[in-house]
């Protein structure tokens, strides 16, 4: 049992990554911004923008800066990334 004052874990709000996807990954030189609409290990749907640094047959992997320590890289379905324009 946890008492009210228990901090939650750090990853709560990281995303879930799906595991290494199938194929040769291709990094991206340079990183390419997108909207991603994934689920966080809180269990919650969320809406960010975020770098895409690499990318695999129907996958992209992301990185999800976290402060103080190096970003999370989660790899993600592509059909959960929308690119943005350099406008956006």
């Amino acid at each position: 049992m946890t008492s009210d004052s228990t901090p939650e874990p750090d990853w709560y709000d990281l995303i879930v990554t799906v595991g290494d996807p199938d194929g040769k990954p291709e990094l991206l030189r340079p990183p390419r911004r997108a909207r991603i609409t994934t689920k966080n290990y809180r269990g919650e749907t969320v809406v960010l923008e975020l770098d895409v640094v690499a990318r695999a047959p129907g996958h992209v992997l992301v990185a999800q800066a976290r402060e103080g320590q190096e970003p999370w890289h989660a790899w993600i379905r592509s059909s959960e990334a929308v690119p943005l324009d350099a406008g956006d």
